[in-house]
């Protein structure tokens, strides 16, 4: 991806690991996340095996790609609410290369993973990014990314039950 939306420093990282994982609670699959980490030679975001599509011959072809679906709007989610996250807490907006990057992965992956039109595309990082828009605006929302960053800071790496302890407040929205 572009080096636009590569991470500033290690601060900059945990928050958008916060995004990220704000973004897994607010469209339900929690429970796809296994773990966050910032140590060096990880993936900085595990997800579990359930959520990636497996192809299982006695699914249909219909089943298969709105799963594919799913996890393409997943996967997009994920990115906006790591741009978002990492820019309020920053106290600015994306800049609109960064938003121009964002779409452009969104365009392509659409097109490339569920064959989707430019504009439904379009149609669907609207929505998408005007929700995490909203909720990344929330004081609550921005508040607990802030909380669970710094704690990520602090202990490299965690579980997924970690992370999500930092994120309860969000059931009360």
């Amino acid at each position: 991806m572009t080096t636009i939306l590569r991470y500033k420093d290690e601060n900059d990282k945990s928050l958008g690991l916060a995004g990220m994982a704000i973004s897994l609670v607010a469209c339900d699959c929690e429970e796809y996340l296994c773990s966050l980490s910032l140590q060096e030679g990880c993936d900085s975001i595990s997800l579990t095996q359930d959520f990636y599509v497996s192809a299982n011959p006695s699914l249909s072809a219909k089943s298969v790609w709105n799963a594919t679906v799913k996890q393409y709007q997943t996967v997009t989610g994920m990115l906006i609410g790591n741009v978002l996250c990492r820019a309020f807490a920053a106290g600015k907006s994306p800049s609109n290369d960064t938003l121009t990057a964002v779409r452009g992965y969104a365009v392509e992956e659409g097109a490339e993973i569920c064959a989707l039109e430019a504009d439904e595309v379009d149609r669907l990082f609207a929505n998408h990014y005007n929700y995490y828009r909203r909720l990344f605006s929330h004081p609550v929302v921005l508040s607990s990314a802030r909380d669970l960053a710094q704690a990520l800071r602090r202990s490299r790496s965690m579980t997924a039950a970690e992370a999500l302890d930092y994120l309860q407040r969000l059931n009360s929205l």
